[in-house]
């Protein structure tokens, strides 16, 4: 759904950063990439990462690698990680990268957005990336349901998703609602 949806995504879930990409110029995937250097960290995952690589609108053209990290449950190392795909793929294309994370755990305490490491009191490494939790879109379920993003509807399946964990007769309600709209 990401590769076909990409302008959606990035608007509903990092709006500002897409309107500075020249989407006119279109975008690829580099999932071959991404996947080269992930390969030791992929066992048992269950969501798949993704590479994009987009031009920006800001004045010259410059070629922006977007890592888009998917983390259904809290990982301790978790930042670390992103912090070690990042340095990978800055040895291996020598580009700007922006990382993004979209946590769909239902963990309301969990929210990481950065990692650091200090060495004799000195921060040595400060290294940020931008991150959306499902869970705070509860509180928009109306604007979402009401949105054509193909995304706002992912968004919306998920949280009923969390809602509905232990009530199955609810949770199938739920999804009569929810795709009902879809036909």
């Amino acid at each position: 759904m990401l590769d076909a949806y990409f302008q959606a995504f990035m608007e509903l879930f990092y709006l500002e950063i897409a309107e500075k990409i020249d989407w006119a110029a279109g975008y690829e995937t580099l999932d071959k990439e991404l996947q080269a250097i992930t390969t030791d960290a992929m066992i048992g995952k269950r969501f798949v990462d993704k590479l994009f690589k987009v031009k920006t609108l800001e004045g010259q053209e410059e070629v922006i690698l977007i890592h888009i990290e998917i983390q259904g449950k809290k990982e301790e190392a978790f930042s670390k990680r992103l912090f070690q795909y990042y340095c990978k793929l800055f040895a291996k294309r020598d580009q700007s990268i922006l990382t993004l994370a979209i946590l769909t755990d239902d963990n309301r305490n969990w929210h990481p957005k950065n990692y650091q490491k200090e060495v004799f009191g000195f921060s040595v490494i400060n290294f940020n990336f931008q991150t959306n939790k499902l869970l705070d879109y509860q509180n928009k379920k109306q604007a979402l349901s009401k949105s054509n993003n193909p995304f706002a509807t992912v968004v919306l399946v998920h949280l009923a998703f969390i809602e509905t964990k232990k009530n199955l007769e609810t949770r199938c309600q739920m999804k009569f609602s929810l795709t009902r709209p879809l036909y």
